[in-house]
């Protein structure tokens, strides 16, 4: 996984930059207050990408958990739309960005691929690296 050059953004008050995952270049933020953290915001970076390639099967199905699921089944299906099995869910989402908290927290977003009519999937991970929360937002 190469991380590109981390950028700081002073609006945002984050450092942005593109990693790529799998042949596909995906956005980084890293928050940090300003632009003196550079080699935190790298370490950090380092650090969650690394974790993250090795587990983003785990994560990608973990965006796909049942109460998602349950959800696009009960109450986002269009007239005559058959229900969706929890591979064709992995299949359609689309990893978009990854934004890294100071403390290590950080948030994978995925692209809906629809399902949810173009609203957003995020799966919130601890400093411990647990998978805490994924809500279409």
């Amino acid at each position: 996984m190469d991380l590109y050059e981390l950028v700081f953004n002073t609006r945002y008050r984050e450092f942005e930059g593109l990693v790529e995952i799998d042949s596909q270049k995906v956005n980084v933020s890293v928050s940090y207050r300003s632009e003196e953290d550079i080699e935190a915001a790298y370490a950090i970076a380092n650090r969650v990408l690394s974790w993250f390639g090795k587990h983003k099967s785990r994560v990608r199905e973990y965006a796909a958990n049942r109460d998602l699921l349950d959800l696009k089944n009960t109450s986002w299906l269009e007239e005559e739309e058959e229900e969706l099995t929890a591979e064709a869910f992995r299949n359609k989402i689309v990893l978009e960005s990854i934004m890294i908290n100071a403390d290590a927290s950080f948030y994978v977003w995925y692209g809906d691929g629809g399902i949810f009519w173009g609203h957003g999937i995020r799966v919130s991970i601890s400093p411990a690296f647990r998978l805490v929360e994924a809500e279409m937002m």
